[in-house]
């Protein structure tokens, strides 16, 4: 019920009624209200709900990995920029190339959201790609999302800040059209 509060946008009574809930007995209420923090950008408050998460017992290898993958997101918007590395490392060397394509497409998204942090822009573009090549059959917001990362990294180096200015026009037009 909460989970559904959360995804109508009902964050405040969701993450009431996740904070009741026994995280012993129900550790996937650390990641909900995990999710609820970063709907009021408070990825300060969930870094230590995910790192609890990690440590909880029985947890599949892809709840681990959705769970990383989050926390490394948190990482890097609270620029925490060595951990949030390690964890993308870990993830990275731990997906199934095969099976876990989107998962391995938002996690060079968000390796590249590191290195454009970094002002890297050379790296970003080699994870922006890794991520359009994983990415290349899910949903259209993905490759407008993996746009947007090209053209702030373009923005990074001084000849191409006109390109990625209008890039990100072009962008907010397709985008637009998308809706």
């Amino acid at each position: 019920y909460a989970v559904n509060l959360m995804r109508l946008g009902v964050v405040g009574e969701s993450y009431k009624i996740l904070t009741s809930v026994d995280q012993k007995k129900n550790p996937e209420v650390l990641l909900f209200q995990a999710f609820c923090l970063f709907n009021y950008w408070d990825y300060k408050a969930a870094i230590p709900l995910l790192e609890k998460y990690l440590k909880s017992e029985g947890l599949s290898g892809y709840q681990k990995l959705v769970a990383m993958s989050n926390l490394a997101s948190a990482y890097t918007i609270e620029l925490d920029y060595q951990k949030a590395e390690n964890t993308l490392n870990e993830i990275l060397s731990s997906a199934d190339k095969k099976t876990q394509q989107l998962l391995l497409g938002y996690t060079h998204q968000t390796y590249a959201e590191l290195s454009i942090s970094r002002r890297k822009s050379s790296e970003a573009e080699k994870h922006i790609e890794r991520a359009r090549e994983y990415l290349q059959n899910a949903h259209y917001r993905y490759g407008i999302y993996n746009s947007h990362l090209m053209a702030i990294s373009n923005m990074l180096t001084y000849k191409t800040i006109d390109e990625g200015k209008m890039l990100l026009k072009l962008l907010r037009r397709v985008a637009s059209q998308k809706k």
